[in-house]
């Protein structure tokens, strides 16, 4: 149904799909939720081990029947880390890796996105530490402001932090989310699958070039569509997000 690989993340009894928004109750999981947020400590990763045995990790999940027989060793090298609990693959634990690296470069610099109609946007963190966002349109007049309830750069680190924080509590995961690598060459690409303030699943797919993300796609929200990313803002533009609040 999904392409290259699928499939789901369980632990306990059952599977429950993932439902990231501020608006719409966060995350959910097989018996419980907590709201999808950034954690205040960066992601780090212990090696990964082939000896132990992450709950809610094991190698039979449904979604198994999907992977093709042409998948690569490296690709499909199984994964048990418990710094990274929603991974089963060395291929998501790459993207996970890429994706929370990029989330707190824009924390930390904020990041400018440039449309192919001429639109332009800022996003960086507020005052308060959320990820605030200013558009522009091809003048470079300001269109809208707001904090987004869900920041397309930064779903999977949230989709993380969660997953941590839920495997710290429970020593298992029952969450949903689907991974397609895509990469061609040196240009890595993947398409980001999870169900966001709605029972339809909602894609974004990620570019990076040399761990640095350069393109963004959501063809979900008229507000992102395809952007090609920059990282970096200069000091007024921070300062305006700075100010940026509900």
């Amino acid at each position: 149904m999904f392409g290259k690989y699928g499939g789901y993340l369980a632990g306990g009894t059952g599977v429950v799909g993932l439902v990231l928004g501020l608006l719409f109750g966060g995350l959910a999981f097989a018996s419980g939720a907590g709201q999808a947020e950034p954690s205040e400590s960066p992601s780090q990763s212990s090696p990964p081990t082939d000896e132990s045995t992450v709950p809610g990790n094991q190698v039979d999940q449904p979604g198994d029947d999907e992977l093709p027989a042409s998948a690569t060793d490296a690709e499909m090298k199984p994964v048990n880390d418990k710094s990274f609990p929603e991974v089963r693959y060395q291929f998501q634990l790459d993207f996970f890796k890429l994706a929370i690296a990029n989330c707190q470069r824009l924390e930390k610099s904020g990041v400018a996105l440039t449309f192919s109609d001429g639109r332009t946007a800022i996003l960086g963190s507020n005052k308060d530490g959320a990820i605030a966002r200013i558009d522009f349109d091809a003048d470079g007049n300001i269109t809208e402001q707001f904090l987004p309830p869900i920041e397309d750069v930064c779903m999977p680190k949230y989709f993380h932090d969660e997953a941590v924080r839920w495997f710290a509590r429970n020593q298992q995961v029952s969450a949903f989310y689907h991974l397609d690598p895509m990469s061609e060459g040196d240009i890595q690409q993947y398409a980001w699958h999870q169900h966001v303030q709605s029972a339809e699943l909602s894609t974004v797919y990620f570019t990076f070039d040399e761990g640095v993300l350069t393109n963004i796609t959501d063809n979900n929200f008229e507000y992102y569509s395809s952007a090609a990313v920059s990282f970096g803002l200069p000091k007024p533009q921070l300062a305006l997000l700075k100010d940026v609040a509900y």
